[in-house]
């Protein structure tokens, strides 16, 4: 008889299997913004990365879609969306899949960053953030999810 320890790192390989095997082109999110020059933007990064990006323009519209289609990472951009963002972390937390909320702001300190982490928010960045820093953030969160779902 196999010893237990065996078989849960078999299970653990093939879920990190899994996650490799998806790799960048299977990482997929939902962006709510209503700034459509903003999801212009995201979509430059995204396609050339091979990513796929929802984009809906308020949180019931978010909430529809995360009904139906779950992602794994949701990105709230704070400056051009209607609700305050600690009511889309309130909802989006009581998800039954709960995506991984990160927050795109144009006011960021250690403070802010702290109140989202302790309202179950995953990170905040720039909303002028480059390409390469949104995609490293998406990247890490997107693999944090998986680790942990």
């Amino acid at each position: 008889m196999r010893p237990l320890w065996n078989w849960t790192r078999h299970l653990e390989r093939r879920s990190e299997s899994a996650i490799s095997d998806a790799g960048q082109s299977g990482v997929r999110i939902l962006l709510i913004s209503c700034d459509e020059e903003y999801w212009d933007e995201w979509r430059r990064i995204f396609n050339s990365r091979g990513w796929g990006l929802e984009c809906v323009p308020t949180l019931e519209d978010a909430l529809n879609t995360l009904r139906t289609r779950p992602v794994p990472v949701v990105v709230y951009d704070s400056k051009a969306a209607d609700e305050d963002w600690r009511e889309v972390l309130s909802a989006l937390r009581d998800l039954p899949d709960r995506p991984c909320i990160l927050l795109a702001s144009s006011m960021i300190d250690e403070g802010f960053r702290d109140e989202i982490v302790r309202l179950h928010g995953y990170d905040v960045f720039s909303r002028q953030a480059d390409g390469d820093e949104i995609a490293r953030t998406i990247n890490s969160a997107w693999f944090w999810k998986h680790r942990h779902a």
